[in-house]
């Protein structure tokens, strides 16, 4: 099954973008910023920023997996991130916390969850049959940081050039959750285009 599918199912999710929150929600996953956090359980915001990292972090408390996240940085992606990795490398048995990776590194399990949380934010079967043409674009569709959205934009391409994962029986099945969201999205890109509006046009002069 697509990695996004059932969880898209599982949340109602017809469109872009997603919400990582309401995601966690019909997973019932409490989350809390480090602001609550902070006011609930009386710690400074430098001490969780030692303990959690500077995005955030998820591990159980009184068995129940709980996310924290840095509300400044990224919410969506943190988000995301945290998600993945419940659903990829939380043991319930062991009940093992998920700590942050140190800072600038990027270990095996870290990059499954940013493989996953791409998945979750800008599945690439939907960036294709929406039709998205430009890091701008990519970016408005799904709410890719410039740096992410980049990356993203690249790996659509190399996607479009494999065609045989394009009709893939579980990519069809996204599109088809997707589908009216879709087809909507087309046409008004196709309305804005014939009114002269290219709202996602870049400019590519600076672009090597």
């Amino acid at each position: 099954m697509h990695p996004s599918l059932e969880l898209f199912q599982r949340a109602d999710v017809h469109s872009l973008p997603v919400s990582p929150l309401s995601l966690l929600a019909a997973m019932k996953v409490p989350v809390l910023t480090y602001g609550q956090y902070s006011q609930a359980a009386g710690k400074s915001l430098s001490y969780l920023l030692g303990r959690f990292g500077p995005d955030g972090m998820t591990f159980p408390i009184d068995g129940r997996l709980t996310v924290f996240y840095n509300e400044l940085n990224d919410p969506g992606w943190t988000l995301a991130h945290e998600l993945s990795h419940i659903l990829l490398h939380y043991r319930p048995k062991k009940r093992s916390p998920l700590f942050p990776s140190p800072a600038g590194k990027k270990d095996p399990v870290e990059r499954e969850a940013d493989q996953l949380a791409k998945e979750i934010l800008g599945p690439l079967v939907v960036l294709h049959f929406c039709g998205v043409s430009s890091r701008r674009e990519l970016r408005e569709l799904t709410g890719f940081s410039h740096e992410a959205a980049d990356y993203r934009f690249a790996e659509l391409e190399a996607f479009r050039r494999q065609r045989s994962a394009i009709v893939s029986r579980d990519d069809l099945r996204l599109v088809l959750q997707l589908e009216p969201f879709i087809t909507a999205y087309i046409a008004q890109k196709a309305k804005k285009k014939d009114s002269g509006l290219d709202i996602f046009q870049e400019n590519t002069s600076n672009i090597p």
